[in-house]
């Protein structure tokens, strides 16, 4: 699982979209200390990042990773059909946005990841109004804002030549350590989930605060816990986000896959016994 960074305040999000991107290209770093070096090589300041900025940290990542077909390129106008287009090609794209932020008129910059058609929502990260799925409407609205002043960014493909990509496991704990941004250890995954968190207490490799142990799960915990963040492990399965609304699941098992709500009732009946996770604090 991808462990991304947040905004935490009104300028850094150049930055942070080029750190996520690279997260999304599989690498695996500490976003914190890696984000910091990227502020400084953008030239970022309170009032946000200039495009030459932002190329400077993609330049600059593409050397400390040693990456050498560098897998982005620049669009300097981009609709939203050639959005959809590029991400149903597997792509990503890092995208510059001009429209109205909580009033004024101002630029963001934000990783759009996927477009589910069925849906019709985009898969964001840092994107508008901070949502990780963001409807058709509300996308067009930011992207074709303003005819006079279109949408730029970078399109990025994952090279399959570049680096390895780390398939989704089958054993859901393993799935919360990769979500918290942790390797696990290969002998968690022979373990019971109940083992393995005793394990991963045990060997304070995690402290005991970030797991809470539910016997009898309920759609209400769920709704709950989800709602602040965590994540939950329960069965062989791994619920790793849930919309605002409660009416989709990001669900990992045996793959990774969106579930609407009554495929998660099921799930909860199946299993009953879980373990909610609390990424906060977690250094990823």
């Amino acid at each position: 699982m991808i462990r991304y960074i947040s905004q935490f305040n009104s300028f850094t999000c150049g930055p942070i979209a080029v750190v996520n991107a690279f997260k999304w290209l599989g690498f695996q770093f500490n976003g914190k200390k890696t984000l910091a070096e990227v502020i400084k090589v953008c030239g970022t300041d309170k009032s946000g990042t200039k495009c030459t900025g932002i190329d400077n940290g993609i330049k600059y990542l593409n050397k400390k990773f040693k990456v050498e077909n560098t897998p982005f390129f620049f669009d300097p106008c981009i609709k939203l059909q050639n959005a959809i287009d590029y991400l149903n090609d597997g792509w990503a794209i890092l995208l510059l946005a001009t429209y109205p932020i909580d009033g004024p008129i101002d630029t963001h910059s934000f990783l759009m990841t996927f477009y589910n058609e069925s849906f019709k929502q985009f898969g964001s990260v840092n994107g508008p109004c901070e949502n990780k799925l963001v409807s058709y409407k509300e996308m067009k609205e930011v992207v074709e804002f303003d005819a006079k002043i279109p949408s730029a960014g970078w399109v990025i493909r994952r090279l399959q030549e570049m680096l390895p990509q780390p398939a989704y496991e089958d054993h859901a704990l393993t799935n919360a350590l990769m979500w918290l941004g942790k390797k696990p250890e290969k002998n968690i995954e022979n373990m019971s989930i109940e083992d393995g968190v005793s394990h991963i207490i045990e060997k304070k490799l995690l402290p005991k605060s970030v797991f809470t142990k539910q016997n009898n799960v309920q759609m209400d915990h769920v709704d709950l816990f989800m709602s602040f963040g965590y994540s939950l492990v329960i069965g062989d399965h791994f619920l790793a986000w849930r919309s605002d609304i409660g009416d989709l699941f990001e669900v990992v098992h045996k793959g990774h896959r969106y579930c609407k709500r009554e495929d998660v009732v099921n799930i909860v009946k199946d299993y009953k016994k879980g373990f909610f996770v609390d990424h906060r604090g977690v250094i990823c």
